[in-house]
């Protein structure tokens, strides 16, 4: 099976679905990661640092495939949405993806929310192999949103008890940036958040530790 992650920033792959991710990769399938931004030069850090370390991080996670598409950080709405389609269309025609996890439509973040209608777009019905889509949570953006505008309302939890200590080393790597990704407690940002989202959506779900999504659309033959 082809696991497809669509993200806006390099980082948002491991906070959203970095455990969800390893368990994928020790059944066996295929996953690739496609990074929408290069997510430095809003900040002014360096590019280049910021892909080695988003490769590093996808190593650790046992990712297969990394794609960067190279846009400017935090400016994607600057771009024709046409232009963002085409080349993730491409993408999902040559790799043939069954299942997306990408961004929350209702996120803070515009270059979330562009990710988003991307990956719909990309994964139409009858135009592409996708049979499900579904939206991970990105600390800092969606529950950062206006109280109640778009509510993230989990409906699939995934037990990633066995996989937390890996998603915490690949997010680690991201230390490494010029901007460091990884923020000191009480910011939701830092290694403490990610242990109390994933300890929650784990006692919603009667685990140790899950990481939630919505799913968006399921295609049953």
């Amino acid at each position: 099976m082809n696991i497809l992650i669509a993200v806006a920033h390099p980082d948002d792959e491991v906070i959203g679905v970095g455990g969800t991710i390893v368990k994928h990769v020790r059944q066996r399938h295929i996953v690739h990661v496609c990074f929408f931004t290069e997510g430095a030069t809003a900040r002014g850090g360096s590019i280049k640092k910021q892909l080695a370390c988003a490769r590093k991080a996808c190593q650790s996670l046992g990712v297969d495939h990394t794609h960067f598409f190279g846009y400017r950080d935090q400016r994607l709405d600057t771009y024709p949405l046409l232009d963002l389609n085409r080349k993730l269309e491409s993408l999902v025609k040559k790799i043939r993806p069954e299942i997306i996890y990408t961004h929350f439509y209702g996120d803070l973040n515009m270059d979330h929310r562009m990710v988003f209608d991307s990956s719909m777009i990309a994964s139409r019905p009858l135009r592409s192999t996708v049979k499900n889509i579904f939206c991970f949570e990105t600390l800092s953006s969606t529950e950062w949103d206006a109280p109640g505008r778009f509510p993230f309302t989990p409906n699939v939890y995934e037990n990633i008890e066995d996989y937390f200590d890996k998603k915490v080393e690949a997010f680690r790597l991201y230390a490494q940036t010029p901007s460091n990704e990884v923020e000191k407690f009480p910011h939701p940002r830092s290694i403490e958040g990610l242990a109390t989202l994933a300890k929650k959506r784990g006692s919603e779900a009667g685990f140790l530790k899950a990481e939630a999504f919505m799913l968006i659309r399921q295609l049953n033959d």
